[in-house]
């Protein structure tokens, strides 16, 4: 027989469907990317290169700005306090502040290149703290541990607190910060504004604000001159002279407690402090207070009774200050009283209930703390007054500095009556002076006690520049640095240029293998 011809059976589609595709082979893969590999670096070289195209025009069209910066050192005493050594406080702001700024803006004609409003904008001022960072950045680093329980933790932020209030922070740094685009501002002129601005607030400081100077008010030569509204007489005059040598004598014993008072003199004649109190001492005690009493019983006293008017008016005065300065002193008493007078205690009826359930206790076997309302109270009580020391203390300080502000208001009284009861005495026969020769001697003695005023301004002064040289406000702890700053800096430009890189490898690899894929199903299909 011959053999007929086999007709091929049709397949399915379905069957065909059906069939499993082959798993990629990694030897596959690595012939594609070998392939590839021209085109994957080109392409990988391009997304680099338009990267390095794009960042440099950002970090060259985007804004800079040229900052010069003079660090400094706060060099009196109270500078890490936030004082000045007069007491006085400090704020590291107050080194540019407007009076200090427009100065030196005026001084330097900054005006050629930009506005007051820019420059003062411009210019700031930072804290610069070697040794600080150094401990913040080794605590930073200790509590960033997360194995730190929670008793460690609160261990090391307490030791932290402790040395950084050991740390003195008097060390600045002011800054000049000026746009690129604008006019440009010479460097030398630029360093020079820093320097200009520590010293003119330095100036300021001392010449305006006496931050180098005691806070007591000194007087002047110039309270002796007579006044318009000064009443007219040689009692009047004589009594108003011994009150000003009094004030004086006030304002010395004032300074007795500023720090050496007592061992400074003055620098052309050597005066102390206790001479020129001795010398205006003698002059009230032998000389203004015998002249008054020698004028009462004189025929120039004048009128009698108008001069009698007169110190019974001084009488009355100093008898209101004096009863002024009494009532401060029972007010503070009275404060120091009522809170020292214990606090009302519990109710009758609470009292008799802890003695009953007190006395239970004594007749019981086990003996059982009473832990009571009263006791509470009393606990409460103590642990309050433990607490306020400070608080007792500055009543306690108020009520004796009131008494102590009575003590001349007392003398005073009692030198008016006396002179009062002197002149009231029935008159003998009146002493004759010579009034132009008094009026020489009361001239003489203006003189003399306005010499005496101008020695203790001398004195202040002198004690004031012992406290802190104006000139030891501020040191410059190292020379002027210069650098740019812009807003895209070139760290965060590699940073994200590395990202670029890292991301655009698998991009083009798996763009390559698409490419590969779609080649060879059309060349299967044909």
């Amino acid at each position: 027989m011959q053999n007929e011809p086999v007709e091929p059976v049709p397949i399915a589609e379905s069957e065909l469907a059906a069939e499993p595709e082959l798993p990629v082979s990694l030897s596959h893969l690595a012939h594609v990317l070998v392939k590839y590999r021209t085109a994957i670096i080109l392409a990988v070289g391009s997304c680099v290169l338009a990267y390095l195209i794009v960042a440099l025009a950002l970090y060259l069209f985007a804004p800079a700005f040229r900052v010069t910066t003079q660090a400094f050192r706060l060099d009196f005493a109270g500078a890490g306090q936030g004082h000045y050594p007069n007491g006085m406080a400090f704020n590291i702001i107050e080194v540019i502040n407007e009076p200090v700024l427009a100065h030196v803006w005026q001084a330097n004609h900054l005006g050629n290149y930009l506005a007051f409003g820019d420059f003062s904008r411009a210019v700031y001022v930072l804290e610069s703290n070697r040794e600080y960072e150094l401990i913040a950045s080794e605590y930073q680093t200790k509590l960033a541990d997360p194995k730190l329980s929670a008793v460690d933790r609160e261990r090391l932020q307490k030791e932290f607190a402790l040395r950084i209030d050991s740390v003195v922070k008097n060390e600045y740094a002011v800054s000049f910060k000026r746009s690129v685009g604008m006019r440009s501002i010479p460097e030398p002129l630029a360093r020079k504004v820093l320097v200009d601005i520590l010293a003119e607030w330095a100036d300021f400081a001392v010449n305006q604000q006496h931050v180098v100077s005691y806070q007591v008010s000194i007087l002047s030569p110039a309270i002796l001159r007579p006044s318009p509204t000064e009443p007219n007489g040689i009692v009047a005059t004589i009594e108003i002279l011994r009150q000003k040598a009094n004030s004086v004598l006030d304002n010395l014993a004032a300074m007795r407690g500023l720090p050496g008072a007592n061992l400074v003199r003055t620098p052309t004649d050597p005066i102390s402090l206790e001479e020129l109190r001795l010398r205006l001492d003698d002059i009230v005690r032998f000389q203004l207070e015998p002249l008054l009493t020698v004028v009462l019983n004189s025929s120039l006293a004048g009128d009698r009774a108008r001069e009698a008017a007169f110190l019974e008016n001084q009488l009355a005065h100093d008898q209101r200050r004096l009863d002024a300065t009494e009532h401060e002193a029972i007010a503070a008493r009275d404060a120091i009283t009522a809170y020292e007078q214990p606090g009302a205690g519990p109710a009758a009826g609470d009292r008799s209930t802890a003695r009953s359930s007190n006395d239970q206790a004594k007749g019981s076997d086990a003996v059982v703390p009473q832990l009571n309302d009263t006791f509470l109270d009393r606990l409460i009580t103590l642990s309050g007054r433990s607490a306020d020391v400070q608080y007792r203390q500055k009543l306690v300080d108020e009520y004796r500095k009131a008494v102590q502000a009575a003590i001349p208001f007392q003398q005073a009284v009692a030198y008016d009556t006396q002179l009062l009861e002197s002149m009231r005495k029935p008159a003998g026969n009146p002493v004759h002076l010579d009034g132009p020769a008094v009026l020489a001697q009361l001239d003489q003695t203006r003189t003399e006690v306005g010499q005496l005023i101008a020695k203790t301004n001398e004195l202040y002064q002198t004690i004031s520049r012992n406290m802190t040289a104006s000139t030891q406000l501020f040191t410059l702890s190292g020379p002027p640095t210069t650098g740019t700053l812009r807003a895209v800096s070139l760290s965060q430009l590699a940073l994200y240029g590395l990202l670029v890189f890292l991301l655009s490898i698998p991009v083009v690899i798996a763009a390559c293998l698409v490419h590969n894929r779609i080649q060879e199903e059309e060349a299967a299909d044909h």
